[in-house]
């Protein structure tokens, strides 16, 4: 008796004898029509699998070689006029960045082509300078001296930089202090740890009745004709600074931003998020059921474009 014909193997429900592929003895395989099913599925681009291995393999090594022999506090604080990173090291508790005498590095590197170049002389303090604060090299012990007994005050320090006829006390030597300290004039502020000084602007409005006569109160109901009146002052170094006014500018204008940011976050946060998720599955399924008039219509308009 001949022994019945084996059929071939059912491979997720289709018979067949190759798996994923098809072959040449069970005839072509089963066409993909539409998401490929889970038996017709196989590893493709191994090739550009090895190379994005590969690529994330250097770049954790790169950033080994850099967490070990570079020095990636500067991406954070910085640097003092000895080449010295703020923060870190010796400076661990110093981690601001003061420039006491910015007029005068902005006239020394006007010489240099690009502003890339630019330099400003540092100094390493606990915290930002407020105004008329003195700041001082590291070289002098006894200026930088943190004994309670220490002569050399912010107070003494300021009369020995702008009072030609003071006569400092006992153990102060003003001609150390000219050498080695700068007045800071402005009130400063930290941005990503670099203390830039900030302008002290005050704004005041009022409002008064003019008509009609004896009446002073611009809420009085009798009260016809109101003057609004609108005065400010600002406070900023006598060296005008184009460095200063532009970085003050620029706070100014980032912070009207994060403040419409804060008023209309509610806003942002429905047109962003809910508005933009509903609009987005209304493409794809217009996308799915109009492929064809996406498809000719965008060849149309480039073409008559």
């Amino acid at each position: 008796m001949a022994s019945p014909t084996k059929s071939p193997p059912e491979v997720g429900g289709k018979k067949g004898c190759c798996g994923c592929g098809g072959c040449a003895s069970c005839g072509p395989a089963e066409p993909i029509v539409g998401m490929a099913k889970p038996h017709q599925r196989k590893c493709r681009d191994g090739l550009c699998c090895v190379i994005f291995l590969l690529f994330w393999v250097g770049m954790i090594a790169i950033g080994a070689i850099g967490l070990k022999y570079g020095q990636p506090g500067r991406l954070l604080y910085g640097v003092d006029y000895k080449g010295q990173t703020c923060g870190m090291g010796d400076l661990a508790s110093k981690k601001f960045t003061a420039y006491p005498r910015m007029n005068d590095d902005f006239l020394l590197n006007l010489a240099k082509r690009s502003p890339l170049d630019y330099r400003f002389y540092g100094v390493c303090v606990n915290s930002c300078p407020g105004t008329l604060s003195v700041i001082c090299n590291y070289e002098d012990a006894g200026i930088n001296s943190a004994a309670a007994t220490n002569p050399y005050t912010q107070a003494v320090l300021l009369q020995c930089l702008t009072n030609a006829t003071y006569s400092p006390p006992t153990g102060v030597a003003c001609s150390s202090v000219k050498s080695t300290c700068w007045v800071v004039p402005l009130q400063t502020s930290s941005v990503l740890y670099r203390c830039l000084p900030v302008y002290n602007t005050t704004n005041a409005q009022g409002s008064v009745c003019s008509y009609p006569p004896g009446i002073t109160s611009p809420s009085d109901p009798a009260c016809l004709l109101v003057i609004d009146s609108k005065s400010g002052t600002t406070e900023r170094p006598a060296k005008t600074n184009q460095v200063i006014d532009a970085m003050s500018t620029a706070r100014a204008t980032v912070g009207r931003w994060f403040s419409d940011l804060y008023r209309a976050w509610w806003v942002i946060a429905v047109c962003a998020i809910g508005a933009a998720a509903v609009f987005g599955f209304v493409w794809l399924l217009l996308a799915k059921w109009c492929t064809g008039v996406f498809v000719w219509g965008t060849i149309s308009l480039v073409l008559a474009g």
